[in-house]
């Protein structure tokens, strides 16, 4: 296993579609636990992916507010 010293964009987006090898995710992501912009990449591509994951706001009716 080789690590990544630069981003690696290709590698994102095999990340994202779920076509790494369990070696390779686990590089990618020991990654962008170090690079700020692979992490935020990260991040933003899973919040679009999965966007009722990410609501903000209390969605409580009137009547569990009283």
């Amino acid at each position: 296993m080789t690590m990544i010293r630069t981003c690696d964009r290709a590698k994102l987006g095999a990340f994202l579609s779920d076509q790494l090898e369990l070696d390779d995710r686990l590089e990618f992501l020991t990654h962008a636990e170090s690079c700020a912009a692979c992490w935020n990449e990260l991040y933003s591509a899973t919040k679009a992916q999965h966007p009722h994951y990410y609501q903000t706001g209390s969605k409580r009716t009137k009547a569990a507010r009283k």
